[in-house]
């Protein structure tokens, strides 16, 4: 479950980049469901709905990551990533392309090896 919310979150990260390439790595069913259009996501202006795609995105891998109960240290580190990607999304308002998603979460290497400690 762990990989698979880290795999959620990097898809999730990538959209800028994937974007560009003219790429679209989200689901299907919900880019339809929100009538978001490809054409304006290679633009990048996607509008409210890819705001919306990728709001439940994060939430089913937030989802994942609730439910998992990892026994070794690097899923557990994982989890951390993954958790600190995902809160920095909510922080933008699942808005890939804000300027708030260049950088890494604050504090981001430190918080990882304080939870390092912690395993």
């Amino acid at each position: 479950a762990v990989a698979v919310a880290y795999a959620m979150t990097g898809l999730l990260r990538a959209v800028p980049c994937h974007a560009t390439q003219r790429r679209v790595m989200m689901p299907a069913d919900l880019m339809a469901a929100q009538a978001v259009s490809e054409r304006l996501l290679y633009e990048m202006k996607p509008g409210a709905g890819f705001t919306a795609v990728t709001r439940d995105v994060a939430a089913r891998a937030d989802d994942l990551l609730r439910g998992a109960r990892p026994r070794t240290r690097l899923v557990k580190l994982t989890r951390t990533m993954a958790g600190l990607y995902l809160a920095q999304i909510r922080g933008a308002d699942g808005d890939m392309f804000s300027p708030r998603l260049a950088a890494p979460p604050a504090f981001f290497h430190l918080r990882l090896w304080l939870r390092s400690l912690g395993s």
